[in-house]
């Protein structure tokens, strides 16, 4: 999702063990969103009274920006490495579940797989937001 205009408030939150912020509240142009996180790389691009636009998308829960795009037209984007990582992980569980399956095993291993498939449009889509988030238009 595509969150676009002024950043008028990026509340103080907490801090994860790995550095990535917790914001308790951040308003953006005219949307207030809650429990925004974002890496401390693209956080550093985020400047109370700036405009911006913020490449959003909801995995396991979690609000996470995974692009921003400034004034100055860059677009800086990160995570992707991580999202590979998640999406390899979940390719693996489902050859494990497709095997067991296909060999004799329960069919509770067909739910497994088609709950690896709902959990993996998450990173798919980040991943699709990370490669065509389009500059801030002026």
């Amino acid at each position: 999702m595509r969150i676009e205009g002024r950043l008028k408030l990026l509340g103080a939150g907490t801090r994860t063990r790995s550095g990535w912020a917790v914001s308790s509240v951040a308003e953006i142009g005219d949307r207030e969103i809650r429990g925004l996180r974002y890496s401390p790389r693209l956080g550093s691009y985020l400047n109370p009274g700036e405009n911006v636009a913020l490449g959003v998308q909801r995995i396991m829960g979690c609000k996470t920006v995974f692009a921003v795009a400034t004034a100055d037209g860059r677009v800086r984007h990160e995570g992707i490495g991580a999202l590979l990582h998640v999406l390899f992980l979940y390719a693996i569980a489902a050859l494990a579940c497709g095997y067991e399956l296909t060999h004799g095993g329960s069919h509770y291993f067909g739910l497994a797989l088609l709950g690896l498939a709902w959990l993996s449009t998450g990173p798919l889509k980040a991943l699709r937001l990370c490669f065509s988030f389009a500059p801030l238009r002026t």
